[in-house]
């Protein structure tokens, strides 16, 4: 038995538990005054309340507005890489992936405790250049913690990590990846030891509205993420990325608790070695060709008049309908990558040597100035 479990049971041990509030039955045909507790709620109560409409997007058909996210896959399926693409989308406000519409971007906060701040930048620094994003549109948008060492777990982080949130009022926070960002004595196979984690991340969540995710492994067998069975129950947004081997093709499964699932979307990786740039694009999809061509001709055509023509998943139709819309019925146009600036030979200049230190030391930031991004097929893409 750890030590957190033993701590567990010393504290209830020596903790006695008076209720505050002791109903009694009424007798029959009386009532008697509301004395319930405030987290106690009559239903006929939130029944009167307003329709609260359906259930919001943080990124359509993706995430769900203040929902407690849990990204998982193997290793080297781009799942870092996929979520830094989400948290640009969210903090620049242009859809993810060049397609799914961001409904209310704001500021982002990425904590990785997986790669460094080289390594950080050459990523964020490719992405931007995928989709000529001038890093100035990041300002007060996007917040990094490259190996921060933060801990979910310590008391300390957890207040520093409800101020930061309070003040900046996120509409996204990651944790990348949830198994460094605990204590190294604390068991992530027991329940009861990971409770006071995800307990966090849900408090979290509360006191900050933002939808707050966190990265966690497959197992070695199946798709479940490693650790306590808790890690599979208390998400409320799943998404899971799935690569063959080296295909520049990725998978990402979404489930949510509260919305219909459009099933996976696939990206593929396009990597430009002489821009030093990447950028993520949704696969075709054949729903959104018969959705277009339905549109095209019947343009007032209503989202289940077109699901009614086209028939296949009803999800999946209504998604495609809204995102056509969005981008006024046509393929949103693709931006141009931000090429380097060229000398007067018109040769591309040299990246800058690596720092000494094995690449611990800060690259040098603006276009044309960073270490060239590794293909996505190296050992950062993860």
């Amino acid at each position: 038995m750890s030590e957190h479990s033993l701590d567990l049971i010393k504290l209830l041990e020596e903790t006695s538990f008076e209720p505050s509030f002791r109903p009694s039955s009424p007798p029959m045909g009386e009532t008697v005054l509301d004395e319930r507790p405030q987290w106690l709620i009559d239903a006929a109560d939130l029944l009167a309340e307003p329709d609260p409409g359906p259930t919001p997007w943080l990124v359509d058909d993706l995430i769900i507005e203040g929902a407690l996210i849990a990204a998982v896959g193997r290793w080297k399926t781009t799942k870092s890489y996929g979520l830094l693409e989400l948290c640009l989308a969210v903090a620049t406000g242009r859809p993810a992936f060049g397609k799914l519409a961001v409904q209310n971007p704001g500021p982002v906060v990425f904590v990785n405790e997986e790669s460094g701040r080289a390594a950080l930048w050459r990523r964020l620094d490719a992405l931007c250049r995928g989709r000529a994003t001038d890093p100035e549109q990041l300002r007060r948008r996007l917040y990094v913690a490259p190996n921060a060492r933060v801990k979910l777990d310590d008391l300390g982080w957890q207040n520093e990590l409800v101020s930061v949130g309070r003040d900046l009022q996120p509409r996204l926070i990651l944790f990348d990846p949830l198994a460094r960002m605990k204590s190294a004595v604390r068991d992530e196979s027991a329940q009861n030891e990971m409770a006071t984690v995800l307990e966090f991340l849900r408090y979290l969540r509360d006191q900050t509205g933002a939808a707050v995710g966190f990265v966690q492994h497959t197992g070695h067998q199946g798709e479940h993420m490693r650790g306590s069975s808790d890690l599979e129950s208390v998400w409320e947004t799943r998404l899971a990325w799935k690569r063959d081997g080296e295909s520049p093709v990725v998978t990402v499964e979404s489930a949510h608790r509260e919305a219909e699932s459009i099933g996976a979307i696939s990206y593929r990786i396009d990597w430009d070695h002489e821009t030093r740039s990447m950028r993520f694009e949704l696969e075709t999809d054949p729903v959104d060709d018969q959705v277009g061509t339905y549109l095209l001709e019947h343009p007032e055509a209503s989202a289940n008049e077109v699901f009614e023509a086209v028939g296949g998943n009803r999800g999946k139709v209504l998604a495609a309908v809204k995102r056509l819309r969005a981008q006024g019925g046509t393929e949103e146009s693709v931006p141009p990558r931000n090429h380097p600036p060229r000398g007067p030979s018109g040769v591309v200049p040299p990246d800058p040597p690596p720092p000494l230190g094995g690449g611990v030391g800060v690259p040098p930031s603006g276009p044309g100035t960073g270490f060239p991004v590794p293909p996505p097929d190296d050992e950062g893409a993860k």
